[in-house]
């Protein structure tokens, strides 16, 4: 195992690293979200022809999460790209990625994202139950394309939601703009814990969450619950690893 550190979110919510998932350490839980299995082919199918990498890729970000041996995954909405039923292509590629899975992971649960339409077809061959929210301990995990009626309930302190894609664009002197996945984290406004995930897959593009305003962000947790300008932002990079760059507000000011 690697010697690099965690970084603590909020007690017990911790990210490693560069990787796009969240560890639950008092619950042995990790959580990814939004997979997009199947981008390439269906971008191929629109005439975007993008090297087929992701499958590879998230399969190996998956062997090192299976290296801390935390007893449960969440797949927190989105495993496939498609909303409507699956092609072959995509379909083999969710087949292959879960049988994958039950051989790294004691307990996955799955939870329904926006495009997770026929998700069914796959995950009832290997007796995996899809559900709108898991409940784990005082956490509360949704996909966050909807707003559930749990979300009122304020025995979670903790709610984590992804299908937002955080990332955020920075400039250089000439004005290029690059872009970095990042987690966001903070309070909503009822004081309570708000963690958005950035998505797993390896190609699909995010939220500039810095430079689009409140009320065009994908999720109704967000617009409507959370104190936006105040979160924190930690951006991850292959390369450079995590990046803190403090409170959004602050970051959208500067952009």
């Amino acid at each position: 195992m690697e010697t690099k550190k965690f970084i603590e979110l909020f007690k017990n919510v911790e990210v490693y690293d560069s990787i796009p998932a969240l560890f639950l350490v008092d619950v042995s839980a990790i959580v990814i979200s939004d997979l997009h299995l199947g981008y390439e082919v269906a971008m191929a199918e629109k005439g975007i022809f993008l090297p087929k990498i992701q499958y590879e890729k998230e399969v190996a970000l998956l062997k090192r999460l299976s290296e801390f041996k935390f007893k449960t995954l969440v797949l927190n909405g989105d495993i496939k790209y498609e909303f409507s039923e699956s092609s072959y292509h995509e379909y083999k590629e969710v087949l292959n990625f879960l049988d994958y899975v039950k051989t790294k992971f004691k307990n996955i649960v799955i939870v329904r994202g926006n495009h997770d339409t026929f998700i069914t077809r796959v995950t009832k061959k290997f007796q995996l139950e899809v559900v709108d929210e898991i409940k784990i301990n005082k956490y509360l995990i949704t996909h966050g394309h909807i707003l559930p009626e749990s979300f009122f309930d304020k025995d979670w302190e903790t709610i984590i939601i992804g299908h937002e894609h955080p990332s955020i664009a920075l400039f250089d002197e000439l004005g290029i703009k690059d872009k970095l996945e990042c987690f966001l984290y903070g309070k909503l406004a009822d004081g309570r814990n708000l963690v958005v995930s950035p998505a797993f897959s390896y190609v699909s593009t995010g939220s500039e969450i810095n430079l689009l305003p409140k009320e065009e962000l994908l999720s109704p947790i967000l617009r409507e619950y959370a104190l936006v300008d105040e979160l924190k932002v930690l951006a991850i990079d292959e390369e450079a690893g995590p990046l803190y760059f403090g409170k959004l507000g602050n970051l959208r000011n500067i952009t």
